[in-house]
């Protein structure tokens, strides 16, 4: 986002503007960014929430202010939405989402040997697990 805007990144906001809330902005769409590598939700509703507010010279996400930039808010607002969009195409992004794809893959199959295990004596001789060891 830094890189975008060309604004300063600040947990205290300095004096004068303009500049973006780390604490709002990298968090929101960090969770964002993260929800989807992880299957939490399938579209993301920044680009629809994410307003420039030109009474007060804010980019908002909901009630949060994400940054502030008097006469350049709506800029600020699609520079920080472009950042958002080159994340998901980032390649970190796309090792998280494949990494947790994969995890999710074997946690299935692990599930599955779990129950034959705990299976194991109250179908003698007929499950596979049986069949397997010879029981």
């Amino acid at each position: 986002m830094r890189e975008k805007t060309g604004y300063g990144v600040f947990d205290r906001p300095p004096e004068p503007p303009p500049y973006l809330f780390s604490y709002t902005a990298g968090s929101i769409l960090y969770q964002d960014i993260i929800g989807l590598a992880l299957g939490l939700h399938t579209k993301s509703d920044l680009e629809k929430d994410i307003v420039a507010d030109s009474q007060d010279g804010t980019v908002k996400y909901q009630h949060s202010i994400l940054a502030k930039a008097p006469g350049s808010e709506r800029d600020c607002r699609n520079h920080i939405l472009e950042a958002y969009r080159e994340l998901i195409k980032s390649e970190e992004y796309q090792v998280v989402e494949s990494s947790y794809r994969e995890l999710d893959e074997l946690a299935v199959k692990a599930r599955q040997a779990v129950e034959d295990i705990v299976l194991l004596g109250y179908i003698p001789g007929q499950c596979r697990v049986c069949r397997r060891l010879g029981m």
